[in-house]
């Protein structure tokens, strides 16, 4: 028995260290909304309410609510509810419960503690229980009925679950980022190495256009002077 458990002892830790925590990502979130809608070349095409920070932040706390008020099932319904799916490996099915049981028994701390699991727990937390999606549609029908504009509820609630698994060439990703100073600093470095290198192939590129039109030109003169010389040739021979 106590092989069995350690291996959720090991998640269960795992879990409660990682950083941020989802309340810190959802407001992180809302800086980019609203950053984006300020940056935005064409704010006509942003959805309508991006740039009102009290209207996203109302977003990002009927997320935080939701979140905090859905009730995980039992292990055993919620593995009736998520079947194992075809190339999913025993292994992974394994680790997947593994992780399911010790976010279910997280959740039962933090109701136990009086605690929200939002300022508790991680990106892992909402991988782990694949709440996100019933969760948002609870959310979504909450801030519709209060009448949010459609487009930034969708996408509020969208960017939020991209950020789940986004990489690390999309934006979401800074949602999750553990120092977000850091992370924008080593993003906008890496955008201007990306500049910097686009502009190295140009330059090369276009030192190689001169080299060929140079080259071509030396060919077209060398048949040229070719030319004339048998012509010569041809003439002092009649």
């Amino acid at each position: 028995m106590q092989h069995s458990e350690e291996p959720i002892d090991a998640v269960v830790a795992a879990l409660q260290a990682e950083k941020p925590v989802i309340s810190d990502a959802v407001k992180t979130l809302i800086s980019l909304v609203v950053a984006s809608h300020a940056t935005a070349a064409d704010r006509a095409a942003a959805p309508k309410g991006a740039g009102d920070l009290a209207m996203v932040t109302s977003c990002g706390r009927a997320l935080l609510k939701a979140i905090n008020s859905h009730v995980l099932p039992p292990p055993q319904q919620w593995a009736l509810e998520h079947p194992q799916a075809e190339q999913e490996t025993a292994l992974e099915r394994i680790e997947t419960m593994t992780t399911y049981r010790a976010c279910h028994a997280l959740a039962a701390r933090c109701a136990k503690a009086g605690a929200k699991p939002t300022r508790m727990l991680g990106r892992g937390f909402l991988r782990g229980t694949r709440c996100l999606e019933t969760v948002s549609d609870s959310c979504r029908a909450q801030l519709l009925e209060q009448r949010f504009p459609p487009p930034l509820v969708d996408t509020f609630l969208d960017r939020f679950g991209r950020s789940l698994d986004a990489g690390s060439e999309e934006e979401e990703a800074l949602v999750w980022a553990a120092d977000l100073p850091r992370a924008i600093d080593e993003r906008r470095r890496e955008r201007q190495r990306e500049v910097e290198e686009r502009r190295e192939r140009m330059d090369a590129g276009e030192g190689e256009a001169v080299a060929l039109r140079e080259a071509l030109a030396a060919m077209r003169t060398g048949d040229g002077a070719a030319e004339e010389s048998r012509i010569e040739d041809v003439t002092e021979e009649g």
